[in-house]
């Protein structure tokens, strides 16, 4: 399955019940791990990593990063 910051930042919003828009920017940080900024409507952003997102929403420990388009794809059994 292949996830968009955009659908990432919506699930998140819906998983949360988070009232206002939701945004999320995947970046590449130190060690090569990848981490999520998620901003809730104009509060701070806040940064985590990309790994623990993903699993506390889709269960998913397995996925890849397109560098170019920052699109994720599980790499799991996840059928949808």
């Amino acid at each position: 399955m292949k996830i968009t910051p955009g659908k990432l930042a919506k699930d998140y919003r819906r998983a949360y019940h988070l009232r206002d828009f939701v945004k999320a920017e995947i970046n590449l940080g130190e060690n090569l791990v990848y981490n999520i900024k998620i901003q809730e409507g104009n509060k701070e952003p806040e940064e985590e990593e990309l790994a623990e997102v993903i699993y506390s929403l889709y269960g998913e420990e397995m996925f890849t990063v397109d560098f170019d388009t920052k699109e994720i794809t599980l790499l799991g059994g996840l059928s949808w």
